[in-house]
């Protein structure tokens, strides 16, 4: 997954989102780049003023199972040699 289609994910599913969300959302994208530092959910939910909760209501919002697989394809993204491929039922 690129960057183009985790930023595509959020705008896409912005008008459906809470306030919170929205503004977790906007943290995302104006953020980044910064984000592959930032890969523990309470580090996320700090920096962006929402709660662990908000994090994880939003990465379904977007079409994942949760953070962790979020912040796989985040990794991914940013080219993490750690990261593994998603693995498909």
């Amino acid at each position: 997954m690129s960057k183009a289609d985790i930023i595509n994910q959020i705008v896409s599913a912005r008008c459906s989102l809470s306030s919170s969300e929205i503004k977790l959302a906007d943290y995302l994208l104006n953020h980044y780049s910064d984000l592959h530092q930032t890969l523990l959910i309470r580090d996320l939910a700090s920096n962006s003023g929402v709660s662990e909760a908000t994090v994880s209501r939003f990465c379904r919002h977007i079409g994942y199972t949760g953070f962790n697989q979020f912040k796989l394809a985040l990794a991914q993204n940013f080219g993490d040699p750690d990261a593994e491929p998603e693995e498909t039922a």
